[in-house]
């Protein structure tokens, strides 16, 4: 088993590929929304659209199904309106997701299910590995006096 020092390390590890996810993403959003403002207003729209709906269905929560049906259309002509704009500016759609290193654990180092995935296993390997090739240089240095390296 890994000690607690390294286990920080490679927690820290991912956690540094979390953030740079998102600076990216948020750049990516920044860029989008510069070259197509429109976006960024299709997306503010949304979210309003999606605050109104749900004050709606507060005042009014017989007529939550007739809201939400209203809502959906809505969302629906935003949505497309969006992916549009996108495809005739060469952008891909899922230009506002988060890019992981790693799919399946989100670089987390743990999957869905809670299980270590397969990078963080990999990761605690590397890590097992330098610490051995460490230590047998500082054993192999002690030993061999007349080594020159």
């Amino acid at each position: 088993m890994a000690d607690e020092q390294t286990l920080n390390h490679i927690m820290n590890e991912y956690e540094e590929l979390r953030i740079s996810a998102a600076n990216e993403r948020k750049k990516r959003i920044e860029e989008v929304n510069k070259k197509i403002p429109r976006v960024a207003e299709i997306d503010r729209e949304i979210f309003q659209c999606g605050m109104e709906n749900t004050k709606r269905i507060f005042k009014n929560p017989d007529k939550a199904d007739e809201y939400n049906r209203d809502f959906k259309e809505n969302l629906r002509k935003l949505e497309n309106e969006k992916s549009n704009l996108l495809k005739v500016n060469g952008i891909s759609a899922d230009y506002n997701k988060y890019k992981y290193k790693c799919e399946n654990c989100s670089d987390t180092g743990y999957d869905k299910n809670g299980k270590k995935c397969q990078c963080f296993k990999q990761k605690l390997i590397n890590e097992t590995e330098t610490y051995k090739c460490c230590i047998f240089s500082v054993k192999y240095r002690g030993n061999n006096k007349n080594t020159k390296f």
